[in-house]
């Protein structure tokens, strides 16, 4: 059996490497969403977009091969955990709402985290 250690992992050009067919997540993101919100780290997101209270949209930096993809999210804010809603799956952005544990209203949250897995195009 042989070992495979690295440092840094380049394309022949030099350039950095894009995954695409392993499983780790595609897209993520962890956010601020009170006020305006802010994005604190995120990975192939190109921007968000507040609709209104606990409402967001996820954009993608590179796109997805289809809407076929499995997301999954958190949040909190105090102590209720939020629930997410799934609102259609497109390839180049995700929509999602933020609700209380125990409600069906919608809430901004101080953190929300976001990832999904699927193919890039």
């Amino acid at each position: 059996m042989s070992t495979l250690k690295t440092d840094v992992v380049e394309t022949s050009s030099g350039g950095a490497t894009t995954l695409t067919k392993q499983s780790a997540a595609k897209a993520w993101v962890n956010l601020n969403g009170t006020g305006t919100i802010s994005v604190r780290n995120s990975f192939n997101t190109s921007s968000m977009t507040d609709h209104g209270t606990g409402d967001y949209t996820i954009n993608f930096a590179n796109s997805l091969a289809s809407g076929n993809f499995a997301w999954s999210g958190g949040a909190q804010e105090l102590c209720a955990v939020g629930v997410f809603t799934p609102s259609g799956y497109g390839t180049t952005n995700k929509r999602f709402n933020v609700k209380g544990t125990y409600t069906t209203v919608n809430l901004d949250a101080q953190d929300v985290n976001f990832s999904l897995h699927g193919d890039l195009a």
